[in-house]
């Protein structure tokens, strides 16, 4: 097993329902202190129309004018065609997003000052509560 320093050896094993197994941990009295923090961070994010005026709008609009014109300078005669046209076309979409996070740390710290002194202890997480629990294994006091 992999040594955690100070006489602790971490374990790993199952977990148990409910509960997510962090750790099993070995410690002996007089190595010292074991200190272990846990971070978790949880983030979610959504998109989706904001529905401000219908959520998305589109339209085309379109205007023409035509004109004509006949007449006669100095005896000569002339005509004059033109027409002209404008389309205006317009979306709107409208969006929202909306962000949420959340942080947890939680932290210990074991040891037993006491030679000779032994224990074996599991760690979980418990999601409800986003908190640790202990629950000692083996043990042994003088």
């Amino acid at each position: 097993s992999p040594s955690l320093g100070g006489g602790a050896v971490k374990i790993n094993t199952l977990g148990e329902d409910g509960l997510d197994q962090i750790n099993r941990i070995q410690f002996d009295g007089g190595a010292g202190q074991i200190e272990m923090t846990m971070s978790k961070e949880k983030t979610e994010s959504y998109t989706g129309n904001s529905c401000w005026l219908g959520c998305s709008v589109e339209s085309d609009l379109s205007v023409g004018v035509e004109a004509e014109a006949d007449g006669k300078v100095f005896g000569f005669g002339f005509g004059l065609e033109g027409s002209v046209k404008a389309t205006l076309h317009v979306e709107h979409t409208s969006q929202k997003t909306e962000e949420s996070s959340e942080e947890t740390s939680v932290g210990f710290s074991l040891g037993d000052d006491d030679l000779g002194d032994e224990f074996v202890v599991d760690i979980f997480f418990d999601k409800r509560y986003g908190s640790l629990v202990f629950e000692t294994i083996s043990g042994r006091s003088a």
